[in-house]
This record gives C-alpha cells, structure tokens and sequence, in this order.
C-alpha cells in the first residue's frame, strides 16, 4: 500500500528587534481538517499524520521591516533537516492561511529538492496555486470537499485511477476543472487513532479549563450562502450531489444530517475528547430551509448535549439567522428564544461552554454587511445569549476598512465598553474577550482587490498582511500604523488582564 505523510505546518511567530511577539503561537491545537482528509485517504493508502508543531525547536526564516520595524519569522516546529523527503510515497501539504504560505513553500522545495512528491491543498492554494507549483508542488487541489484527492494522490504515486483526475493545478499550466462531488454527508469517519493524534490541548479562541481538555471536532457543513466580501468561504464551488437533494443550497453551501453529526461526535468521544468544536462555516444556514432546519439544529445541539461534553462555537454563528425573521431582509429581528437556549444555553456541566460572536462592524449594522443586525437588536440578541449562561464570549469586531478614522474608532470603543458593561449586567461571571482583527487583503476576495485597487496595501509580505495582529492596510484617514495602535488599544481597554490575544 502506497504511504502518505499528511504535514501539519510550523506555526509562524513574529518577533520585533525589542521582543515583542506579535502573534500568539499555539502548537496544540485540534486538527480537524486532518481528519477528514486523513480519513478520505485512509480507505486506500497508508496515512500518518506529520505534525512539525510538536517538534519544540524554533527557528528563523527571514526578516521584513514594518514600518520603523524589523521583525523576525519565526517557524515554531520541527527544522526542515529532520523531514526526510523520501520517508512517504507522498506529501499532503495544507495552507488555509496566507501567513503560512513563506514556511509552506520552503518545505515543498526542500521535499521536491529531493524527489518527494508534494500535494498542496487548502484556501490559499486555492485562491493562489502559482507559488506553491513554482517552489515544486507536484499539484494544488482545487476542491474543498475532498473529492479530488483520492484520484491526485493515485496519480503522483503512480496507481491506476479509480476515477478521473479533477479538480486540480497542475505544474504545466493545466487546470482540470471539477466533474466529481463530494458531500459531507458521506466524508468517512475517522478511525480512534487517528482522532486521538488530531486532539486539541489548546484552543485558538481563548484559555479554557483544563477539564475541557482535549478538544475534539465535527464539522456539519461547508460553504456560505452569505457573500462577505473579506471572506473566501463563499468563493468555493462546492456544487450539490444530485443523489443528495435538500441536503445543499446551490453551490454554495452544504451540511450534514443530525444523525451524520452525531456519529462523529461520538468518533471524538470515544477517543477521549472532554469538549467538542463544532467547525461550522455557516451552522445555522439550514435554517434558510424552513422549520425542518430549524428543528434540526435543535436536535443536533440536543446530541451534542446528550454526549455529556460541553460543546465550542469558535466560529461563530450569524445571530441574525438566530432571529425569528431567520436573517431575511426586513425580517423579523426578535430573538428566536427556544434556537438561542439551544445553541448558546448552558447549565454548567454540558452545552455551550464557548461562542465567538462575528460582530464585525456592529454599529455599521447591514450597512456594512448584510448579515448584520441593526445595533439595537444586535444588543438585544446579545443580551439574549447572555442569558442563556453561556460563560465564555469572544467579541470579533473589524477595523482597518477604508473610511476608519480615529473619531470612527473611538465611538467604536466607547459603544463596545458600553456592551460589555451591559452584558455582565446580566451575568457578572462572564468572561467577554474583544478581538479586534485588522482588514486583511485575503488572495482571492473582493476586499483585497478593493484595498489593492486603491492602493491601500503598504505590505504585501505573506507573514505580515497574513497575520492577525500585524496591520498591513492604510484606509483614507489613517495609516497602517494608527490601525495597529487602535487594535491593541481596543484589546487592552476592553478586555484589560483578560486579554490574552496578545502580549
């Protein structure tokens, strides 16, 4: 049996010439993304996980200037000397995040240096497959549903195809279009063992407590039906099966049964896992789909309950399709209270036990994104949560976009401090953590071609305009900068000795 060895990335930290870490580095987080790849692979091949993170070395790989800053890059895990390229018949190399993509290539050209045969997938492969097949890749996947892979994999290792080779960038130039779907609905589970090397000991939406700990992961959909311009999800074409009708909207978005869900919760459980991370693009998209959706949301936080771990939302969930008007435009924005408790209620023991709130631009409202709700009944669904018990929030906001200025920005701290003390009103324990990210020029988004149209992109270096605390783009008032010292002020103010994003 041909062997694959799947890589888990170093993580990438940012070190100024006075010690300041502008990152925050984590190396034991849970690997869903390999599960479902690795379990897709698993039928056919010999699979093993390579996660560089556990590796404690740190080393660096180049140095760029920010501003009056030099910053040092920093690959946080297992040196490219002790990676044998010819340990596996193939690589499997996923880079979600533009951040990675300076480490990523060098490990695909010290792979292929050697005549490994290197597979790269992931966001930003696919918005920019170019600089991964120049440094070497053999091919960049192009679907996000899995249904390439089998076919590419069979095809650089020299198998007969079982079925046509799609979907994929090819070094030559050559890009085969999609002619196979996948759905989640069918992704294989994976096996204990495979789980168990994919647990997470930490979670990138804060610091929880230790009886959590590990963190496992269900994925229940992919793809959005919403068309936020700073965002690739809704990019991807993940067209429908036509075996599995009312199970997708469009070619944009698709999700798993109740019954799917609950099987690889208990995958999870059965390995070990004390919490679960429900990594869903759009989780309550199904309730576009009418009570049917409704009533399957709720059933599905029913089985996350039942397996007696507290369940995590780190990517949250667009609470305007929360609302009795299910986020239709003039639809009705009351709290839908039965959907609220059952997604966000807990008792102390299962349930919600975290939620990131993608508040965005807040005070914007729909002006700034469609899926927003008016401020007024953003609060109010906010409070709605709160109640719930919920003991842990994440407060995403945005700021960096073009008509940000110093005014826009303090009534934007002034309206959060508000929120905040409003809401530990209602529950006094509650941990609520701002995360202030900056605009980023993310390949292959409508913003990014915005900001880079108007010039607006001062740094175009992947560690920097890739990373989440390193400021990249100038709007119309202020600079780069200015954006950089208004995210740590809105951090520290808000959040004060809670804030652990960053240090």
């Amino acid at each position: 049996m041909k062997t694959i060895g799947l890589v888990e990335l170093p993580a990438v930290r940012l070190i100024d010439e006075h010690g300041k870490d502008w990152t925050v580095v984590r190396r034991r987080e849970t690997l869903g993304s390999k599960q479902i790849l690795g379990a897709s692979l698993a039928q056919d091949f010999d699979v093993t996980l390579v996660n560089t993170r556990l590796n404690p070395a740190e080393w660096e790989f180049g140095q760029v200037r920010w501003g009056e800053t030099t910053i040092s890059k920093v690959a946080c895990g297992m040196p490219l000397s002790e990676l044998d390229p010819h340990a596996f018949d193939a690589w499997g190399i996923t880079v979600n995040y533009h951040k990675d993509r300076e480490v990523a290539c060098r490990f695909i050209r010290h792979l292929a240096a050697a005549g490994g045969r290197v597979v790269v997938g992931g966001s930003d492969a696919i918005a920019e497959p170019q600089p991964y097949l120049a440094v070497g890749a053999c091919a960049v996947v192009l679907s996000k549903d899995g249904s390439a892979n089998r076919a590419l994999m069979e095809h650089i290792t020299g198998m007969r195809l079982s079925v046509p080779l799609q979907a994929v960038a090819l070094p030559d130039g050559n890009i085969l279009s999609q002619s196979v779907w996948s759905h989640p609905e069918d992704w294989p589970l994976p096996s204990e063992a495979l789980v168990k090397d994919t647990l997470g000991y930490e979670y990138w939406e804060g610091i929880l407590p230790p009886d959590l700990l590990p963190i496992g992961i269900v994925c229940p959909d992919i793809g959005c039906d919403r068309t936020c311009d700073f965002c690739q999800t809704w990019l991807y074409r993940i067209r429908y099966a036509a075996e599995r009708p009312g199970r997708a909207l469009g070619n944009r978005y698709k999700y798993q049964s109740p019954e799917r869900v609950e099987a690889w919760a208990r995958a999870q459980t059965n390995a070990g896992a004390k919490s679960l991370i429900v990594l869903a693009d759009q989780f309550l998209g199904r309730v576009l789909f009418g009570n049917k959706g409704r009533e399957e949301v709720i059933r599905i936080c029913e089985i996350l309950r039942a397996t007696g771990v507290p369940f995590l939302f780190p990517n949250g969930l667009e609470l305007a399709k929360a609302t009795l008007g299910r986020g239709a435009k003039g639809g009705n924005p009351t709290p839908d209270e039965e959907l609220v408790n059952a997604l966000w209620g807990w008792d102390g023991q299962v349930g919600c036990a975290h939620a990131y709130i993608p508040a965005e631009r807040p005070i914007m409202g729909p002006r700034a994104y469609p899926k927003l709700l008016e401020l007024e009944h953003h609060k109010r669904m906010l409070r709605a949560i709160v109640r719930t018990g919920v003991p842990r929030i994440s407060y995403g906001v945005i700021i960096g976009l073009e008509e940000d200025s110093d005014e826009s920005m303090q009534t934007l701290l002034e309206q959060i401090l508000l929120l905040r003390d409003e809401l530990k009103a209602v529950n006094p324990s509650l941990v609520f953590w701002l995360v202030p990210f900056c605009i980023r020029p993310i390949p292959g988004t409508p913003r990014a071609k915005i900001l880079q149209d108007k010039g607006l992109v001062r740094y175009t270096d992947p560690a920097l305009s890739g990373g989440y605390w390193t400021a990249t783009c100038d709007t119309n008032y202020m600079g780069y900068r200015e954006v950089a010292e208004w995210q740590q002020k809105l951090l520290q103010t808000v959040s004060g000795d809670e804030a652990f994003w960053y240090t």
